[in-house]
């Protein structure tokens, strides 16, 4: 390799790392800009070990626990919505008492009124 082809290669590679400083900065909501300034001064190897260090800031840290919420909420929510509402048939049990005709509803205000006693 003759010393032009070295050059352009270690050029090539401290932009890509540069832009990978940036794309990481903006990922974990630090400053693009300042991030890739300090890359430009230090060595963009240092500012990528840096900001993996460093991790994500709170906000960034919220946005994903929300958008994280969300989703699993939705799952319950349609699991719950497959639970049927209708009366259930009567049943025996271990102790031969019979369960009469109660709706999901029915069962969830026995055990809403049982606990808070």
């Amino acid at each position: 390799m003759d010393d032009v082809s070295l050059i352009i290669t270690g050029f090539i590679s401290y932009i890509v790392l540069l832009v990978l400083t940036g794309v990481l900065a903006n990922k974990y909501g630090r400053s693009v800009i300042g991030w890739i300034i300090f890359g430009l001064f230090l060595s963009p190897v240092l500012s990528v070990i840096f900001l993996l260090s460093i991790g994500k800031t709170e906000s960034v840290k919220n946005k994903e626990y929300e958008k994280f919420a969300t989703i699993l909420l939705n799952k319950l929510d349609n699991r719950v919505k497959a639970i049927p509402k209708e009366p259930m048939n009567a049943t025996k049990h271990d102790n031969n008492t019979t369960l009469s005709t109660l709706t999901i509803n029915d069962l969830y205000k026995k055990n809403w009124e049982n606990s808070n006693k």
